[in-house]
């Protein structure tokens, strides 16, 4: 009643016992309950499995060229927030009270309006690059996810097709399998019965035997049979544990007889 999946290139072997297209109890919210919580205490007993175990380790230093990388790293593993953008340099203003009579900051001011005007002027080449090539890209673009799409979703079909086989070949198995997995049961659980009953007849029969004993001590038949029992094994050079059931049948043979 037990399926092993057993690959060669894994490590770990998984045995299943369960058989879900002839096993009825699934259905039963007593046994799903009790699946559960047995799921959750196997859950909670494992151990989280390494992922990464297979891949080398990074390298103590990430981007040691690259100050800036490296300070944004330094940072993330800091745990230290993102400072904000500056968009100062994207206004266009003068310069403030107490420099406006200073011919530098008005220069500065001056600069910053001219960046600002050659940002918008690549601004405008920009929207008329995309009015004029966009969509034949964008067109490219979709083309392009559309034969991604199909190829995963041909891969997806495949995989699907492979296990409604296996699944299909499983409830095939299990379905041929489940008469005579039945009458094994039944001669399971008729053979668990008959040795229940023969385990009652031998505890009663036991309880007879001490009952029949008691009688015979109380009629003094015990000392006389062990006295056959000793002659027997003087005469006969016989160990006494060959005689011992010889002697409890004459024992409760007497004891019978006088019952009669």
């Amino acid at each position: 009643q037990k399926m092993a999946l057993i690959n060669a290139s894994d490590e770990v072997k998984v045995l299943l016992d369960a058989l879900p297209y002839i096993d009825s109890e699934y259905d039963n919210p007593v046994i799903q309950s009790e699946v559960r919580s047995l799921i959750e205490q196997e859950m909670a007993s494992m151990q989280p499995r390494d992922y990464l175990a297979h891949l080398p380790s990074p390298p103590s230093s990430l981007f040691s060229n690259n100050e800036m990388l490296s300070s944004e790293m330094e940072r993330i593993a800091d745990g230290q927030r993102l400072a904000p953008l500056e968009v100062s340099r994207y206004e266009v203003s003068g310069p403030p009270k107490e420099l406006s009579r200073d011919p530098q900051a008005w220069r500065a001011s001056l600069a910053n309006a001219q960046a600002q005007l050659e940002h918008q002027h690549n601004r405008l080449a920009n929207l008329e690059l995309l009015d004029r090539y966009g969509s034949q890209a964008w067109l490219q673009q979709n083309g392009a996810l559309f034969k991604m799409q199909s190829s995963m979703v041909a891969t997806s079909e495949i995989a699907s097709k492979s296990a409604e086989a296996a699944n299909l070949k499983r409830k095939v198995a299990q379905e041929t399998a489940a008469p005579r997995m039945g009458v094994l049961q039944n001669n399971y659980y008729q053979a668990l019965k008959e040795n229940q009953e023969v385990a009652v007849a031998c505890a009663m029969l036991k309880s007879d035997v001490k009952k029949l004993k008691a009688e015979a001590e109380s009629a003094g038949l015990v000392m006389a049979a062990q006295e056959v029992e000793q002659t027997l094994v003087e005469g006969s050079g016989l160990n006494g544990g060959t005689l011992a059931s010889e002697v409890d049948l004459y024992a409760g043979g007497e004891v019978t007889g006088m019952e009669n």
